[in-house]
């Protein structure tokens, strides 16, 4: 039919050019096939002229030149027209991940005018992200308070270097209990006469530091397959007051011990007297 353009198909590769019909052996696009993806150059214009939020289904309609009707046969709502199943990319990580994006490019030059910009940018952010990694772990590698740290099962690179750099000073904190409140771990407490109620915990302090504790007391409660005091104490907790409250008393109890080996130079022992760390 000449006029008509359609995509070549090769080996069953795309090759993404298109020419007429006379002058190949190719498959033709169906009506409802050109139809879909006129919808979505439309889409993907507004989407990066307007932003998601302010895009509406009448003005992808009204851009495409389909009735709303139409819009809504092939595609139900709006954030089915950024995505098709054939441009979903498969399983891979790094270059292989950037290579198939590429590859589901080809033909889609409206979607590539998109996604390349943010590609690059996701390479980027990985790159510096890999030099941060690296950096902090020499750091913990190389700074003897932090390896003193790392010695409590669940305590790894990041929370061992945020510890570090939270607390400063272990002298700062008179009583290794104080740490505890200071990350915001202990109870609120409302006092007055004779009433004397322990609510939830504070939440003051360090969000961040406070969340890394948690995530730590998770994996000492059940990743790590080793037994110690703080393990068998908070599996106690867990069978009465529940996983959650269990996770934010062991977090708190951890708080508390790493002021203490710190400050007296004792490496994490699951039996027995902690040792001093050999430096």
């Amino acid at each position: 039919m000449p006029g008509h353009r359609f995509l070549i198909i090769k080996s069953g590769k795309l090759i993404g050019k298109s020419i007429p019909l006379s002058q190949a052996n190719v498959i033709p696009l169906g009506k409802g096939e050109r139809t879909a993806r006129r919808i979505r150059e439309a889409a993907l214009e507004q989407f990066s002229r307007l932003g998601f939020e302010r895009v509406t289904m009448g003005g992808i309609a009204q851009a495409a030149g389909v009735s709303q009707a139409t819009l809504h046969y092939h595609f139900e709502d709006i954030a089915a027209t950024r995505v098709h199943k054939h441009l979903i990319p498969g399983k891979g990580a790094g270059q292989v991940f950037v290579h198939q994006v590429r590859e589901k490019l080809i033909g889609e030059a409206a979607l590539g005018a998109v996604i390349e910009p943010l590609l690059s940018a996701w390479l980027a952010l990985r790159k510096e992200l890999a030099r941060t990694t690296k950096a902090l772990m020499d750091f913990a590698r190389g700074n003897q308070s932090c390896r003193l740290l790392m010695t409590m099962p669940g305590i790894g690179v990041l929370v061992a270097v945020a510890y570090f750099a939270t607390v400063c000073d272990p002298e700062r904190f008179g009583k290794s209990r104080n740490v505890g409140a200071h990350f915001g771990l202990t109870s609120r407490r409302t006092q007055s006469g004779e009433v004397d109620i322990r609510g939830r915990i504070s939440r003051h302090g360090d969000e961040l530091m406070r969340h890394y504790l948690y995530e730590a007391a998770g994996v000492m409660l059940f990743r790590w397959r080793g037994c110690c005091a703080l393990k068998d104490w908070a599996g106690r907790l867990v069978q009465s007051k529940g996983v959650k409250k269990a996770r934010v008393a062991l977090a708190r109890k951890m708080a508390v011990v790493l002021h203490e080996m710190w400050e007296h130079g004792l490496a994490f022992a699951p039996k027995g007297r902690p040792a001093a760390l050999a430096a």
